[in-house]
């Protein structure tokens, strides 16, 4: 029967190698370099193989590793199982990879956050909350991660145009002149208003520098979908404005005026509670208070603390504040760079810190907020451990994706540019970057400038009476030898 069936469908008999012809074939297998067919057997040839047969020796084939004919299968050539990695037919030893690139990460970390020399135990512990994101990060060498970290750095490609270069014409301030010898403030008025004022008494030399004089570069914004990002060097960007579509999406405020005013209701109960205006590192401009309220290390006491802000609003007010900073973070979460994020969630779980929270919510970065209305900054730095989110909000404003006009400007004057923010904007910045956000376009606006943020000193818990663990001594040893090289 089984003959029959053979003629009748025009095939031969299959052939069964034993083992002696099986291993030669596997010798031949490693010596040779095996290219596709180019016809098919002619009909002279009469020893076939099964379907299942030749399925296997395709499979070795695929996976064979050619090495030349002339030469033996060394034991060289078997699989190497030492702690080296292949990169295109090039040995790299995979210790120095990963120190190189965990080096690469801290100096990009280094440029971004503030991390303080002192070697006090708090400051010794902001140094090992940021050294255990890179060590993480490189400890995560699956395919998946690899696959996750590619797929972010695509998005962060696709999803962001850079901002063309600066004209030639725009003076670029150096970092004493912002910080040490001006007080500089960007005035935002537009054609027929006026909302920046020179103050009677100012520390420093008064400089102004003005938007519709063009004495500051204003890119072109993006379309809604799109977002707009400093030109990246070796570090990571100044600043990243996050699309339009997303940024409303996601703090649910697209067209929707009743929780816009809800948002700055709450900051009214805020600023209502707020005893006098706050006396930060930078001068503060307007007829407003400004406020911070969270997290704040003591000011004559060892640790961190809540302001006394979160105790006296109302449970309503608190929890929209605190819903819609966690809404920010899950922007954080998209947009940021992999460095960033793997430094944050690594030092929260090493150190624990505290962060933003209400009896029903608690956020996962930002440990305060500031806010201030009608209110200008001059130039400052702010020594936060990660990125800050700014944003702005105009009472009883539908905020659309497209047709609505700037109401400010945040300015990064040693660079140039001044990004145009409009009412529901998100803005990424980096803290080290000399910046500030400059008055009001239009004094017919009320305009709420608020940014999220999270202080080295509360990742370092403020505390020096407070011993180091084993692991936290490593990590901010690690931290010194690598920084050390990069001196070196």
């Amino acid at each position: 029967m089984s003959n029959k069936s053979t003629k009748r469908h025009g095939m031969p008999k299959s052939i069964h190698y034993n083992d002696n012809t099986t291993s030669n074939v596997n010798h031949k297998l490693k010596n040779c370099c095996w290219t596709p067919p180019e016809s098919k057997p002619s009909k002279t040839n009469h020893r076939h193989t099964t379907h299942d047969t030749t399925s296997n020796v395709n499979h070795k084939l695929k996976n064979c590793c050619w090495i030349p004919p002339d030469s033996k299968p060394s034991k060289s050539s078997k699989r190497n199982t030492s702690n080296d990695v292949h990169v295109c037919e090039h040995r790299i030893s995979k210790m120095n990879h990963h120190h190189n690139t965990t080096q690469n990460d801290i100096l990009k970390l280094n440029t971004s956050c503030w991390i303080p020399k002192s070697t006090s135990s708090s400051s010794t512990r902001v140094r090992a909350g940021a050294m255990a994101g890179p060590i993480a990060c490189h400890r995560r060498s699956t395919a998946g991660g690899r696959k996750r970290d590619n797929k972010r750095r695509k998005k962060l490609t696709d999803n962001f145009i850079t901002c063309p270069p600066i004209p030639s014409q725009i003076y670029l301030w150096s970092e004493e002149q912002l910080l040490k010898d001006y007080c500089f403030v960007i005035d935002g008025s537009m054609e027929g208003n006026e909302t920046c004022f020179k103050p009677n008494h100012c520390k420093k030399r008064w400089k102004s520098c003005s938007i519709l004089r063009q004495e500051l570069y204003v890119p072109t914004l993006p379309a809604p979908c799109l977002g707009l990002v400093h030109p990246i060097d070796d570090g990571l960007p100044a600043y990243r404005l996050l699309p339009r579509h997303d940024s409303l999406k996601f703090t649910c405020l697209l067209n929707s005026i009743e929780r816009v005013n809800k948002l700055c209701s709450a900051l009214d109960e805020f600023e209502r509670i707020q005893r006098t205006t706050l006396k930060r590192g930078c001068d503060i401009f307007g007829d407003n208070k400004y406020i911070c309220a969270g997290t704040q290390p003591g000011r004559n006491s060892a640790g961190v603390r809540d302001t006394y802000h979160m105790s006296k609003v109302s449970k309503k007010h608190l929890d929209t504040v605190i819903a819609y900073v966690c809404q920010l973070e899950r922007l954080f979460q998209c947009y940021a760079e992999s460095e960033m994020i793997w430094m944050v969630s690594q030092a929260k779980k090493l150190l624990n810190y505290r962060t933003l929270s209400s009896p029903d919510r608690r956020c996962d970065i930002f440990g305060a907020f500031a806010f201030g209305r009608n209110v200008y900054l001059a130039s400052h730095q702010d020594r936060d451990f990660t990125y800050s989110i700014i944003t702005v909000h105009v009472r009883n404003r539908k905020y659309l994706e497209t047709d609505d006009q700037p109401v400010v400007y945040f300015g990064f004057p040693r660079l140039g540019v001044a990004i145009p923010l409009r009412p529901g904007d998100v803005l990424l910045i980096n803290p080290l970057e000399p910046h500030s956000v400059s008055s009001r376009c239009y004094e017919t606006d009320e305009v709420f400038c608020f940014s999220a943020y999270l202080k080295s000193a509360n990742v370092g818990l403020h505390d020096n009476k407070l011993n180091l663990s084993s692991k936290e001594e490593t990590l901010a040893k690690d931290f010194d030898k690598e920084m050390s090289k990069v001196k070196h």
